[in-house]
């Protein structure tokens, strides 16, 4: 179950959008492929993890794959200049991926 963290930054039509609008639109777009997942956000903290904004399973041709995504405002605001949130979230993708026996993958979205 490798975890592999990755950057994105959405396309040039989020520019002139509202922070709302802007996570509208990642989610949709997000969810959009595989099964949406709805994670409790009690459930991780009472495990002392980090909170989600998305998740969702992709069937592969072999296995399934969780991706987690977390949305930020600013690229500045990344969880990777935060060792303790980074280290909260990527625990948070590996319990996930051990409940749902599937491989893992976390990403960042930044909104600018």
């Amino acid at each position: 179950m490798g975890q592999h963290p990755s950057i994105v930054k959405p396309s040039k039509v989020l520019k002139n959008s509202s922070g709302i609008e802007k996570e509208m639109f990642v989610s949709n777009t997000f969810h959009s492929v595989g099964i949406p997942l709805l994670v409790s956000p009690n459930l991780l903290r009472q495990r002392g993890l980090g909170q989600i904004d998305l998740a969702r399973l992709v069937k592969t041709p072999t296995s399934w794959k969780l991706d987690v995504v977390e949305v930020k405002s600013s690229i500045l605001k990344s969880p990777f200049k935060n060792k303790k949130q980074y280290q909260r979230l990527n625990h948070s993708t590996h319990f996930l991926a051990l409940i749902f026996g599937a491989e893992s993958k976390l990403h960042f979205i930044s909104l600018n």
